[in-house]
């Protein structure tokens, strides 16, 4: 299994200028976590996966957590906030 990028945060700011460079410069996995579906939809595709993420929710960040399991992670980038 590749190794992947696992940012959150991605749909504003820093985190959507981070998520547009690495997707210039790697071909790696990235695994995005969104609260929002609909700003995440318009994210997914090629090498991007969004998973729902909400940081107010316990059950959903074990819910995120549980997703990685086992995938080897090269990158980590955590810009969201609750």
């Amino acid at each position: 299994m590749e190794s992947a990028y696992v940012l959150t945060g991605v749909t504003s700011g820093f985190g959507a200028v981070a998520l547009a460079r690495i997707r210039e410069c790697v071909a790696n996995p990235i695994i995005v976590g969104a609260r929002s579906a609909a700003a995440a939809d318009a994210l997914a595709g090629g090498q991007v996966r969004v998973l729902p993420l909400n940081l107010e929710s316990l059950a959903s960040v074990r819910r995120f957590c549980g997703e990685l399991a086992g995938v080897p992670v090269c990158g980590l980038g955590l810009n969201a906030r609750g």
